[in-house]
């Protein structure tokens, strides 16, 4: 049975990182959630073999941690996102290229592959941004082509997008990256 999403009626709500690779994580599915500590990142080690896709982290614990190749990394530090595309020890995973964990103490979050459909929220109206529709359409939206409830006419003001969505798009999106918060709401 269809059911229609309200906006505004969400529950859970996440800051996006675009990729052309990982589709957008469900928050309630992150791995690296700490309930002690009431964090959801932890913070990488010096990656001993210099590699960019390798990420190391003493405190990992991927496996009890139940990481799997697929798994989508959120790099908060660099505003990168990507997959595991496999776990090599309790400490270390390799990461797709869309990802670079060469520097020093880089914070990141591991999410389950499984995730949900969203809607998403921006504060204020995009250049360009290529999205992926749950249904699998590709869209390309620009200032020009999307509906803004409350906008000035100098592309300020909310932005909601009425498909649901499983993912943003680094090529196609303005600058490669957004550089305006881009958010999903479950």
């Amino acid at each position: 049975m269809a059911y229609n999403k309200l906006i505004g009626q969400g529950t859970r709500m996440l800051d996006i990182i675009p990729s052309d690779t990982a589709i957008i994580p469900f928050p309630g599915n992150n791995k690296t959630y700490d309930a002690v500590r009431g964090t959801t990142t932890i913070t990488s080690d010096n990656p001993g073999s210099g590699l960019a896709a390798v990420l190391q982290c003493s405190s990992g614990d991927f496996i009890n941690r139940g990481v799997q190749i697929g798994d989508i990394v959120y790099n908060v530090t660099t505003r990168g996102a990507g997959l595991v595309i496999s776990v090599d020890s309790a400490t270390q995973l390799q990461v797709d290229g869309g990802l670079d964990f060469s520097g020093a103490l880089q914070v990141f979050s591991i999410y389950s592959k499984d995730s949900f459909p969203c809607r998403l929220w921006l504060p204020k109206q995009p250049r360009s941004l290529a999205i992926v529709t749950a249904g699998g359409d590709s869209i390309n939206l620009s200032e020009t082509n999307v509906l803004v409830p409350g906008a000035t006419g100098t592309g300020e003001g909310t932005v909601w997008y009425g498909p649901q969505i499983k993912q943003i798009l680094v090529t196609g999106t303005f600058g490669g990256v957004a550089a305006d918060a881009l958010y999903a709401i479950w």
